[in-house]
């Protein structure tokens, strides 16, 4: 890690003291105020969200904090999953736990508000204990795989009003891993290896094989569609027993995966994508898209790498102390265009604030990143085996096949208490009867507790329940209003 580090902080002194300067130089990083400032003038390059704890910081190239967000979590519950992030930056879905009971929750950083949630009862594991993934390109919905005792089971829930619109169900029990579900279908396996994949099309619930994605161990270039993968390949040489000895690509305009790079190891586009970083073990490579190695970067006492994220000029990356186990609280850059040698902070906060945010050695991880670079003309992969071609398959157009649509599931239900969800400092009206033009009998503010008594009712475009106060009072409320859930389960 000293050649990341050493354009902008090399040590000019002897090897054995030079330890010791780079340990007091990230000392300071976690006990001095170090903020990275905004850069006046630069153009913005790239952004990023980082996860440390339940805390999401949204920053960018120049250096500025653009979002934070404390993650929303009911009393009681505990965060227990990865943070998936829509294509934008901005919807973030994640998985909370109570005594066993877990629940999905979305949450628009636009709103600055949680916009669904979702009970999935006593889970086994869900796909967002593996990977970070589930929204659609458009926006518009989240699938999320789990495994109970009775068996496994995808929903795919839609944003605009937080009901489950299709569900796609098996047995025996297995646990579900979601790749993505980009142009109206669902990549899904049913094993932690992450192969055999399928794809589900929730219009028709047909399932066909799925050769998109060869292993979890893989990243996706959105600007081109093109999927790399760690693979294990039989015509190949194994580098290791259960080891991935090939690297495959999956090229949208060929509708195919093949084998392109004979290496070990998992890999990340890079720089745009014109390079890619691979980490064997310990040791990180840097290759060219035809797999001409450039540079690695071998393991250092210091630090260790916990999670990196592609650029428009290199590679973004978060470190640990490999003495303490503590996170280096600073995103740093590297620019890769001249090899693996160059580094530097370009976000940084306190320790002490790190620390009082989430306590402990919670790592600081980087979630999703996106560039604003312009496309590139890429070098073309080397196909070094037959390709694998995808099945052709046409998305239906819902109304015609009307009845295979499954009948959405309520997110609220009589019985159960709510929770008013409003923003902006603005009010739930409580009315005596199920219509706009009926009498307010209380403004209900943001965090107050309803018993809901009865429902749902359908009128003037709106989905009314009747609740109960605890004072007793009752009255009709609507359930959202429009993208905004103003009733959630409490």
């Amino acid at each position: 890690m000293r050649r990341l580090l050493g354009r902008t902080w090399q040590c000019r002194v002897p090897t054995s003291a030079r330890q010791t300067c780079l340990v007091g130089l990230l000392a300071a990083l976690l006990v001095i105020a170090f903020i990275v400032p905004a850069r006046a003038g630069e153009q913005v390059r790239w952004r990023a969200w980082l996860r440390y704890g339940g805390h999401m910081t949204l920053v960018d190239s120049a250096g500025a904090a653009l979002r934070e967000v404390p993650l929303p979590l009911p009393e009681g519950y505990a965060l227990q999953s990865k943070v998936a992030i829509s294509i934008s930056g901005r919807w973030l879905a994640y998985v909370i736990e109570r005594e066993q009971a877990h629940r999905l929750l979305i949450y628009d950083s636009d709103a600055q508000a949680l916009s669904a949630s979702h009970d999935i009862g006593a889970a086994i594991t869900h796909s967002l204990n593996v990977l970070g993934a589930g929204f659609n390109a458009e926006e518009t919905a989240f699938a999320l795989g789990y495994q109970t005792a009775e068996g496994w089971q995808i929903d795919q829930m839609m944003l605009v009003d937080g009901q489950v619109a299709h569900t796609l169900k098996g047995e025996p029990s297995a646990p579900v891993i979601i790749y993505d579900a980009h142009e109206g279908a669902v990549h899904y396996a049913l094993n932690m290896d992450g192969f055999p994949a399928y794809v589900w099309l929730p219009l028709d619930q047909s399932v066909t094989p799925d050769v998109v994605y060869a292993s979890p161990h893989f990243d996706r270039l959105e600007s081109t569609g093109e999927v790399l993968s760690a693979a294990w390949d039989s015509r190949f040489p194994q580098a290791q027993p259960g080891q991935p000895n090939a690297l495959h690509v999956y090229d949208p305009l060929l509708r195919a995966r093949f084998p392109a790079i004979a290496a070990s190891g998992y890999p990340r586009f890079i720089q745009n994508g014109t390079r890619i970083l691979l980490q064997t073990d310990d040791i990180w490579h840097l290759l060219q898209r035809d797999g001409a190695q450039l540079g690695t970067l071998p393991a250092d006492p210091l630090f260790t790498i916990t999670s990196v994220c592609g650029s428009d000029i290199g590679v973004l990356y978060t470190l640990k102390l490999n003495d303490t186990g503590r996170a280096v609280p600073a995103l740093f850059e590297d620019d890769t265009r001249d090899g693996l040698q160059a580094g530097w902070p370009s976000w940084s906060i306190s320790g002490a604030l790190f620390q009082a945010r989430v306590g402990g050695d919670t790592p600081l991880e980087i979630v999703w990143c996106e560039t604003f670079a312009a496309p590139e003309v890429y070098t073309p992969w080397p196909q070094l085996a037959a390709p694998q071609t995808a099945p052709t398959f046409q998305p239906p157009s819902p109304a015609l096949n009307p009845t295979l649509l499954p009948t959405p599931s309520r997110l609220l239900r009589v019985g159960m208490t709510a929770l008013v969800q409003t923003t902006g400092g603005e009010i739930l009206n409580l009315r005596a009867q199920p219509t706009r033009e009926s009498a307010i009998l209380l403004y209900l503010e943001n965090g107050m507790r309803v018993q809901i008594i009865e429902g749902p009712l359908e009128a003037e475009g709106f989905v009314w329940w009747r609740v109960r106060l605890e004072t007793g009072l009752e009255g009709w409320a609507v359930e959202n209003d429009g993208a905004l859930q103003t009733l959630l389960p409490a």
